[in-house]
């Protein structure tokens, strides 16, 4: 039996007072998810807030992914302390499904994006059952792949002339590196040169970014299996496998995490901030 709250800060329970996970428990479409314990929108919520309040978060990403920089986290494309969406992330959006504006569908909301100086990290987050058909990433039947996607996808899909497919199949993974790519432009600072800070012969370094680097982060379920022929299992990491393929992004940027391996990480931490998370990710019911 799923345990489901009648209040959902009691299911949530950590900075339950924060403007976005506010605004998430008050959408229709969350209302009722939000208020069971299998939610992902509450795990994400719950791990990674919390890495983020006690300083964990730059860490864990160093460890994890390889990437060093200092994250600004948005949580369904808000900062922690604002119940609107992030206009930056709102532009693009309109940039690049004016199909959802025109006839008011929802755009892509990425569960967790991590802003960082030089570097984007977008990630599509998955809790599920253990035992189900790995079709989480596929594309919803109420939001198609349209045209409109064509110049950004084609991008990426390397099988251009069946981006749709591809696409179709992997729509939530591409969807975020689409818009992603678009953040990318908009949300660079070039550093200030500080003659001084360089050195004496004012050296540079090897390579000058103009754009923050991307990079795709897929968290799921490492306990979810599908039974396939001969005894063999499908799984989400091997579908993520499948999407790499598919993908001319840079294998380096693209990234796949268990929900399991996050919990390992802040098993090795030992450290009290973190008794909460750990306890929350050690003992899920799903993992």
């Amino acid at each position: 039996m799923v345990k489901v709250e009648n209040d959902w800060k009691a299911n949530i329970k950590v900075y339950t007072d924060d403007a976005a996970i506010r605004w998430k428990a008050s959408q229709p479409k969350d209302r009722d998810k939000i208020r069971s314990e299998n939610s992902e929108d509450v795990l994400t919520w719950q791990v990674f807030r919390t890495f983020a309040a006690t300083g964990h978060l730059d860490d864990w990403a160093k460890d994890a992914l390889g990437i060093v920089d200092n994250f600004v986290p948005f949580y369904w494309q808000r900062l922690h302390d604002f119940g609107k969406i992030d206009a930056d992330i709102a532009a693009a959006l309109r940039e690049i499904e004016p199909y959802h504006e025109k006839h008011g569908l929802q755009h892509t909301e990425t569960d967790l994006i991590l802003r960082g100086k030089r570097h984007l990290v977008m990630c599509e987050m998955k809790l599920g059952y253990k035992r189900r058909l790995i079709t989480g990433w596929q594309q919803a039947k109420k939001s198609p792949i349209v045209n409109d996607y064509q110049p950004y996808a084609t991008l990426f899909v390397v099988d251009k002339e069946n981006w749709k497919e591809n696409m179709e199949r992997f729509a939530q993974l591409y969807k975020n590196l689409i818009l992603g790519n678009v953040l990318c432009k908009s949300w660079y600072i070039a550093p200030v040169e500080d003659p001084v800070a360089a050195g004496p012969d004012n050296e540079k370094p090897d390579v000058e970014q103009s754009t923050l680097t991307l990079h795709l982060l897929a968290v799921a379920n490492g306990a979810t299996k599908y039974p396939g022929p001969n005894g063999t299992f499908h799984t989400y990491e091997l579908e993520f496998g499948e999407f790499c393929k598919s993908c001319s992004a840079e294998k380096s940027q693209l990234h796949f995490a268990k929900w399991q391996n996050i919990g390992a990480w802040v098993k090795s931490q030992q450290n009290d901030n973190l008794s909460f998370v750990r306890s929350r990710l050690l003992e899920h019911p799903l993992l």
